[in-house]
């Protein structure tokens, strides 16, 4: 059984900045009576202890928190929103049967719960990305094509010249990254470029104050020098 989750542990776990002085007794029971309950549980109790930083931000109750973890946790080992949803909050759903709502209504609660902004956010650091998660399938593929772009074909049977370019072409494509990986690697390149600009800028400020100050220039002068860059378009006449 995982171990129960202490009121210390709790306080140690949250981020620097909190009100530390107690954790609600009502909250306490909670995860540890979903840490009771088995594999879930488990995941449960690992979850919590981890993403707590998001409570830095200040936009969310300790037990919104709990809550959206307990949620995500059923989701985590393959349950529907829906029932994520129920036993993240039995209560709320009995209320919801017994005043009638319609099953249709209840589906949207649901959805919108999990569009949720802290749902979303815990979506984000909790869930594996879909390429990362068929790593092994995608190398597979990769290694398969690879053999046909060569002229290896597992029958024996000779590959024709338009089949090696097919599987060529397959495999370009398969070795492309994300497109959120390549907008990153973009980004930190461009980053990378103007700080080279600016580094390069302030190194010439600075090489043209220190020949003014040689000169015996005017020290406010020198002072009130400033970086001017500026990009030049070349003009057809």
């Amino acid at each position: 059984m995982t171990d129960l989750i202490t009121e210390s542990d709790f306080k140690n776990s949250l981020p620097s900045g909190m009100d530390k002085r107690g954790v609600p007794a009502q909250v306490l029971q909670d995860v540890n009576d979903m840490i009771a309950n088995g594999y879930e549980g488990e995941i449960f109790r690992e979850n919590l202890l981890s993403h707590t930083d998001i409570l830095k931000e200040g936009k969310f109750s300790l037990q919104q928190y709990v809550n959206s973890v307990k949620y995500m946790s059923y989701k985590l080992i393959g349950k529907t929103n829906k029932a994520s949803y129920c036993l993240t909050f039995p209560d709320k759903y009995t209320d919801w049967v017994a005043n009638g709502v319609s099953e249709k209504d209840i589906s949207a609660y649901v959805a919108a719960y999990n569009k949720s902004k802290l749902v979303m956010r815990l979506y984000d650091i909790t869930l594996v990305p879909f390429h990362l998660l068929n790593q092994p399938y995608r190398q597979a593929a990769l290694l398969k094509e690879v053999s046909l772009m060569r002229g290896i074909s597992t029958s024996g049977k000779d590959v024709s010249d338009m089949v090696q370019h097919l599987a060529a072409a397959k495999v370009l494509d398969i070795l492309t990254p994300p497109e959120s990986i390549q907008t990153e690697l973009q980004m930190k390149r461009k980053e990378s470029e103007e700080t080279g600009d600016l580094k390069k800028a302030l190194a010439d400020l600075a090489a043209a104050q220190k020949s003014m100050i040689e000169r015996g220039g005017d020290l406010r002068d020198v002072a009130e020098s400033s970086i001017v860059t500026a990009d030049f378009e070349e003009v057809e006449d």
